[in-house]
């Protein structure tokens, strides 16, 4: 006899914690002790360490010897990896990316929205540019980048005002836009006119340009970006990207049926490593 499958979720608490646990370590946090995990969790170091111990055994944890610390280890580097590879959106796009890098020799963006945050999925840099390490899986807040605020103006009141509601408007430079009503003229702007720019609201020296792209189904898909030096981004050169951006995300969004990520419940698919 066949079991009918049941509506409701079955979701696993311990796995939830351990996700949880996993989600505390950040660029601002990327190592934790024992006794700051039980605190942030807001559970007994009881259930906190036997936590730890196997996520170390798994590798998604490790720890030096002789530190109280640990942080994320081996096996979220190769997971990493793996999301990035099965990204289907990322290689789809990954052409118009590089055609973008070749006529701007500018640092070009690809990025979704998720959970009220603009997270990194592709990021192509000019030979020139010496950067460190790539932001591909990180996230930012919407307000102060120009991917966010292109991402913004595709999104209702009620989608907007719950991101405020939840990340709030902090400030990155002088000129980062904190007052709510200021932002929802500037994403009034943006989505008049099609493009959102960033002009040093998230780093005192870089300028950005962005266009949102939407998928087949008519879904927000994500948004593209320009980024560079401030002196760089004129009236003039800011019209020009414009342009190349709007050219490659109406072909974009004619080739991605579906958003990266998904709002409401979760439909019966094959599971892939997610980001």
């Amino acid at each position: 006899m066949v079991t009918p499958r049941r509506e409701k979720s079955s979701q696993i608490l311990s796995v939830q914690k351990a996700v949880a646990l996993l989600r505390l370590f950040s660029e601002q946090q990327p190592e934790l002790s024992l006794a700051k995990m039980a605190e942030q969790l807001g559970l007994p170091k009881t259930t906190v360490y036997g936590l730890v111990k196997t996520l170390e055994e798994c590798q998604f944890l490790q720890r030096d010897r002789g530190s109280v610390n640990y942080r994320l280890g081996v096996l979220a580097l190769k997971l990493g990896y793996l999301a990035r590879l099965n990204n289907d959106l990322a290689q789809r796009a990954l052409p118009f990316l590089e055609n973008l890098l070749d006529e701007t020799q500018q640092i070009v963006y690809l990025a979704v929205p998720h959970d009220g945050l603009v997270l990194y999925i592709e990021a192509l840099y000019p030979p020139r540019r010496r950067i460190r390490y790539s932001v591909v899986g990180r996230t930012t807040y919407m307000h102060a980048t120009a991917l966010g605020k292109a991402m913004l103006s595709q999104m209702s009141p009620s989608e907007i005002e719950a991101i405020i509601q939840q990340h709030g408007l902090p400030a990155f430079t002088n000129r980062t836009i904190t007052d709510k009503e200021a932002l929802l003229e500037e994403i009034k702007i943006s989505r008049e006119r099609g493009y959102a720019v960033d002009m040093r609201e998230s780093d005192p020296m870089i300028a950005c340009v962005a266009v949102p792209f939407r998928t087949i189904s008519g879904e927000l898909g994500g948004a593209i970006s320009i980024s560079g030096p401030y002196q760089l981004f004129t009236p003039a050169m800011i019209d020009d990207y414009v342009q190349k951006l709007v050219h490659a995300c109406s072909i974009l969004s004619r080739q991605i049926e579906t958003p990266l990520f998904h709002s409401g419940r979760a439909r019966d698919v094959e599971y892939r490593v997610g980001i």
